[in-house]
């Protein structure tokens, strides 16, 4: 079976006490209602998990192709999703998330 590169954004508003890791669960519970639970959906559902990282020096936060490019390159077939924070303005966090789903 093989695996693609898998892309999504997310907005958390601290105001409301969310976090990325609330934020992100209730996006894959959405997934596992759409999709169901095969474990070859192509979904979010087929990383292990959500690991937090921040985006080196090298990498622009405003350019939305690069900062994908650094979460494919650094993510793997079954393993964790990674999230960066991409923006926060008045609370309100957007978040970028990439990783390998498999299919």
């Amino acid at each position: 079976m093989g695996a693609h590169n898998e892309a999504t954004d997310l907005t958390v508003d601290t105001n409301k006490k969310e976090t990325i890791q609330s934020v992100w669960n209730n996006y894959i519970e959405e997934l596992y209602y759409q999709y169901g639970h095969d474990a070859y959906n192509g979904t979010f559902t087929t990383c292990s998990r959500l690991k937090i990282g921040s985006l080196p020096d090298d990498v622009d936060a405003t350019d939305a192709n690069a900062v994908y490019e650094y979460l494919w390159d650094n993510t793997e077939k079954w393993e964790n999703a990674l999230a960066v924070i991409v923006k926060e303005e008045k609370g309100i966090q957007t978040w970028l998330i990439g990783g390998w789903a498999a299919e």
